[in-house]
């Protein structure tokens, strides 16, 4: 995948977050800290008014990314699915401006430095969808999600008493 260092992007054991934007192509980002590979993999897709970042925890060297925004693992051990995540234009602020937070799309300042660019990410809820996108998957959830990918990796199985959400 990508050049990692320990400590920066991975632990000590080769673990690391990877954040994806969804859809067909986009942008990615791994790292140690799970807001900062969410921000990242924003700004790689290009920033815009909303993204949904995927988030997964697994070893840097049995994860792949493919050009398309398609994901590999290694099916003997299977990343552990973090949660989908919102970030919009609204959730993104500059530290460069610490009296305000805010960042315009203008601020030459922050798009000068986009590590000064901080997303505050918050879990993707049932409604997100038809909010922020058209023709998207109104269903597209972070609870949902989660619990799909954990029974995709089979680290849960349908009948599980915490495989079930409570409505």
């Amino acid at each position: 995948m990508a050049k990692a260092k320990t400590g920066v992007n991975l632990t000590q054991t080769g673990n690391t977050f990877l954040a994806m934007t969804l859809g067909m192509s986009g942008g990615w980002a791994i790292h140690l800290d799970l807001q900062e590979a969410i921000t990242r993999a924003y700004w790689n897709y290009g920033g815009g008014d909303a993204s949904v970042i995927r988030v997964y925890y697994g070893k840097n060297d049995e994860l792949e990314v493919n050009p398309y925004g398609g994901f590999g693992y290694n099916p003997k051990n299977p990343p552990i699915p973090i949660g989908l995540f919102l970030v919009t234009r609204e959730t993104v602020s500059c530290s460069r401006m610490p009296n305000t937070g805010d960042c315009d799309e203008n601020c030459d300042e922050c798009l000068g430095d986009q590590g000064s660019l901080k997303a505050i990410p918050r879990f993707l809820i049932k409604g997100d969808v038809d909010k922020y996108f058209k023709n998207g998957d109104s269903s597209l959830n972070h609870e949902d999600w989660v619990q799909d990918a954990l029974k995709e990796f089979g680290k849960v199985s349908p009948d599980d008493e915490y495989a079930h959400s409570e409505e």
